[in-house]
């Protein structure tokens, strides 16, 4: 009696994880790209900050470093949700029973040039914000952003921790 008690209690508190991790990796890969943690939206206000004061940014510079922050944001963030979509459905091809090689060069190819817009975007970005600085707050800046980057870097490799 008392191992047939405990056989349905194992059974059953099996049942319940499964359901549980799948429903957990459903949520997971049904919502998409996940929202933007409220670390990283910290980050980003850290980041300005940090240009604020370094740079003695006006308050004009600050409001175009904001606007164009915004705007690129979002247009980063649809071409990081294109890639995901590529790179998920160039996953699910690779594990299919049969693959199709051809499909996957060309889920490939298309992921890689999405990844190039992602670039150029980033690159036209830059040229936004360096429009907006002036000569003596870029030469500042050339020095800053190797120490702005491992300031990230140490916070992105601490939170993997």
């Amino acid at each position: 009696m008392q191992k047939k008690c405990l056989i349905r209690t194992i059974v059953g508190l099996a049942i319940c994880n499964i359901i549980l991790m799948s429903f957990f990796m459903w949520q997971t890969f049904a919502s998409g790209s996940p929202p933007i943690p409220a670390k990283k939206q910290r980050d980003v206000a850290t980041l300005l900050t940090i240009l604020q004061n370094e740079l003695q940014l006006t308050s004009e510079q600050v409001a175009q470093v904001k606007t164009l922050r915004a705007e690129y944001f979002n247009k980063e963030k649809q071409l990081l949700e294109v890639i995901g979509g590529k790179r998920d459905s160039m996953n699910v091809e690779m594990f299919q029973k049969t693959t199709d090689s051809v499909l996957i060069t060309a889920l490939s190819e298309r992921l890689a040039e999405n990844k190039i817009q992602l670039e150029l975007l980033r690159y036209e970005q830059s040229k936004t914000f360096k429009a907006i600085c002036t000569p003596e707050q870029l030469d500042k800046f050339g020095s800053l952003i190797k120490e702005i980057r491992a300031y990230f870097k140490s916070a992105t490799d601490l939170q993997k921790k």
